[in-house]
């Protein structure tokens, strides 16, 4: 036990370490949760929009109708291609940076994103 005494003061440094951890944690997970519901959104939104796009292309193609309704569905996804970009860089890099801070016990809230991506990995 290391007791740093400075003037007047008595400062027990194995106490102050263990009190500066569990507000480090807490933060830890406070700034996690934040961004699991800032950008689950983002995620839901594109998801909803793929998986539209994939039933629009999934249908069978018979005559020239079902030609135009893909040509418009591939075009569709073609504009929004680059918002889907710019919004997944972001997202990807910050979830890095959390990943590389967090120590083992605070990954709850990422699990979930984990698990879904693994799932859409396995339908394409």
């Amino acid at each position: 036990m290391c007791v740093c005494v400075c003037w007047r003061c008595t400062i027990n440094a194995a106490t102050l370490k263990q009190c500066l951890n569990v507000e480090v944690k807490a933060w830890r997970n406070l700034i996690c949760r934040h961004m699991n519901i800032r950008f689950k959104g983002f995620l839901t939104e594109i998801d909803t929009f793929m998986d539209e796009m994939l039933g629009q292309l999934a249908r069978p193609i018979k005559d020239l109708e079902d030609v135009r309704l893909a040509m418009v569905a591939l075009e569709s996804v073609r504009h929004r291609q680059l918002d889907i970009d710019a919004t997944l860089g972001p997202i990807e890099v910050r979830l890095s940076i959390i990943l590389s801070l967090l120590s083992p016990c605070c990954l709850g809230c990422v699990t979930e994103e984990r698990e879904r991506e693994s799932l859409f990995a396995k339908q394409t």
